[in-house]
């Protein structure tokens, strides 16, 4: 059996999402990720991306939360947040879905290799709302470079980069402070990558 864990955050549209294993190891999501990098994700899955989670235990070091003993990044999985949705509707959504999905790919396999074995399909429970009261900024879960991507995601459409860069409130919500958002885009992105569209195929896993 495998666990969702799920987050609000200060962003109202996103909600973080983990995939964890019985014995408390990553869940393996290779073949989910796969199916959205090539736009075959079921509708309503509402995954922006797949990134990677970072160190809350160094909040100074922008470095990526490794599995024990690994030099492997936990995943997140960065899910935009529908009207009435709550951490625990996003989690239970995901458990279901993801869940029909190995069910579906475990009886593809079935019958493509008969003669092969074949491992069970690994199913999903909702387990834990983690959010917090206050809820925490983007950046505690991501680096600040993917919290950058989202920034641009949410905001670069309908807004110049000049305009985001002057609202405390939004950096706030993305980076924690405003002081430190400045920073982070001035340090990371130019006028012509904030007004550069993004391609429009799935999700895919970003990293800082």
């Amino acid at each position: 059996m495998n666990f969702i864990d799920a987050a609000g955050t200060l962003v109202d549209d996103i909600i973080i999402c983990t995939a964890i294993k019985y014995n408390g190891d990553q869940a393996f999501l290779y073949d989910l990720k796969n199916a959205l990098a090539d736009d075959k994700g079921e509708e309503g899955w509402n995954i922006i991306s797949f990134m990677s989670h970072r160190d809350p235990s160094k909040p100074g070091a922008n470095e990526y939360l490794l599995q024990d003993g690994s030099d492997f990044p936990w995943d997140c999985i960065v899910c935009q947040r529908l009207t009435d949705d709550d951490a625990v509707s996003v989690g239970a959504r995901f458990a279901k879905v993801f869940t029909d999905f190995n069910v579906h790919q475990h009886m593809q396999k079935t019958t493509s290799y008969k003669s092969a074995k074949v491992y069970p399909a690994a199913k999903f429970e909702f387990r834990n709302d983690l959010t917090v009261n206050p809820a925490k900024p983007l950046n505690y879960y991501l680096t600040d470079g993917d919290t950058l991507k989202l920034l641009k995601h949410f905001y670069s459409e309908d807004n110049t980069m000049s305009t985001v860069v002057n609202n405390d409130d939004i950096l706030k919500d993305f980076f924690g402070s405003a002081h430190h958002g400045r920073d982070i885009i001035e340090l990371l992105m130019s006028n012509d990558e904030w007004d550069q569209q993004e391609p429009s195929s799935g999700a895919k896993n970003e990293e800082a």
